[in-house]
């Protein structure tokens, strides 16, 4: 009895990973099992896309993934030389490690097989995202009371929506599916970059009206999170983008003009909109010196900083470790994600996180040493650099997922060797 050979259409699966994937990082809440730990709905997907990626014989791993192994090592090197302080939630970190590249792997094998499906899966998606954002932060069928709660399991950012620190009526801030405004800002950023790119590929001749649409609709979705982060970055990342790209400086100037015009119509709408970001410049400059913002949030991160700083100043080389505990037993946020690997895993720490945005760009190819980045990546990969100085992008899930699926789609279009 002769047994035929089952055929897998690797394709199919690959695009169906991906879209789970990208659904369920976007869109499902995080539960609560207890010990402090959030199960996502992605890290279902996430064993049975390496289960996919082991069983086909012609899936894409880049060799420059060597970068993760070499991480991880140290990563295991500080846990190690701090022994002392580690706790279960610290190994963690390696799963965060083997889930980005398992995502990565994914991602590129979808955009190799489906170049160009994801335009008008991204869109339907950001149509769903924006629709459920503007419930919560208009409250349409008590959809903040009701349904953030799940997004915000610490219900901090929920309970303080449209107050300020003495809970009087204050700047809403959209929270969206992120539960964090801050956050929510760098979701749209993804979409903002992705709808920036698009527009102006050099494939498309001519740029047609809806585009414009989804670029303004997520610059809207930004000032509404109102990130002051994220507002710079979609003023600065459209500037290096047509000066790198050498794109036609008059689409540039509608861009910087329809950005200032939605701010200002949305500032007008809201009293307490503009409040909240003109707070930070306030008495930047006063008799001719600088001064940190009288913003409890600014001075704040400050103190952290250098406290953090600080501290690793006595253990510069392999630092504390990955040390969860200590943020959860001090209560304190590190919102430096450069401060947080300096201070987590040491100079080499802070080197490796970098060199984590950067590697991809680096080839090697007959015997030299080339730069290559494709126009989302740059775009994307910037953004993140900048959100990072006041953010930890890469340590929420959510956005980190984000940022293996950019580098998926860099990797899916560069050109071989991977």
């Amino acid at each position: 009895m002769q047994i035929k050979s089952i055929k897998i259409n690797f394709p199919f699966f690959y695009a169906i990973c991906f879209y789970l994937i990208f659904i369920s990082n976007i869109f499902i809440p995080p539960f609560d099992i207890g010990l402090g730990i959030y199960f996502r709905f992605v890290d279902i997907f996430v064993p049975l896309s390496l289960l996919l990626i082991i069983i086909d014989k012609n899936r894409i791993i880049p060799k420059s993934f060597i970068f993760f192994i070499v991480f991880a090592l140290w990563i295991a090197i500080c846990l190690i030389v701090n022994h002392s302080n580690v706790s279960y939630n610290d190994f963690f970190e390696f799963y965060k490690i083997i889930k980005f590249i398992i995502i990565t792997i994914i991602t590129i094998s979808y955009f190799k097989y489906f170049p160009h499906h994801f335009n008008l899966f991204i869109q339907i998606t950001f149509i769903l995202l924006l629709i459920i954002n503007l419930f919560q932060y208009f409250n349409i069928f008590h959809f903040h009371d009701l349904i953030v709660p799940y997004y915000d399991p610490s219900l901090l950012h929920w309970s303080t929506f449209g107050k300020n620190s003495l809970g009087q009526p204050g700047p809403k801030r959209m929270l969206g599916t992120a539960g964090n405004p801050n956050n929510n800002a760098l979701i749209f950023l993804f979409y903002f970059c992705w709808f920036l790119w698009s527009m102006f590929d050099e494939k498309i001749k001519k740029i047609k009206y809806f585009q414009w649409i989804f670029l303004f609709l997520s610059i809207t979705a930004i000032i509404l999170c109102q990130s002051r982060t994220a507002l710079v970055i979609i003023i600065v990342i459209p500037i290096i983008y047509f000066i790198f790209y050498h794109k036609p400086i008059k689409y540039l100037i509608c861009i910087l003009l329809g950005t200032a015009f939605i701010f200002f119509i949305l500032s007008i709408t809201n009293k307490y909109s503009i409040i909240y970001f003109s707070d930070f410049f306030k008495n930047i400059v006063e008799s001719g010196e600088n001064i940190v913002s009288t913003n409890q949030s600014v001075r704040g991160r400050l103190d952290v900083w250098k406290f953090l700083i600080d501290m690793w100043k006595e253990k510069p080389i392999f630092g504390y470790g990955p040390y969860k505990n200590f943020f959860y037993s001090y209560t304190i946020y590190s919102e430096n994600e450069y401060i947080l690997y300096l201070w987590r895993y040491g100079i080499i720490g802070i080197i490796l996180y970098i060199f984590w945005y950067l590697f991809p760009i680096i080839k090697y190819e007959n015997k030299k040493f080339k730069i290559f980045i494709t126009p989302f990546y740059l775009l994307f990969g910037l953004s993140m650099m900048i959100a990072a100085i006041t953010n930890n992008p890469i340590s929420h899930p959510m956005i980190s997922t984000l940022l293996a699926i950019a580098m998926g789609h860099h990797f899916a279009l560069r050109k071989a060797p991977f």
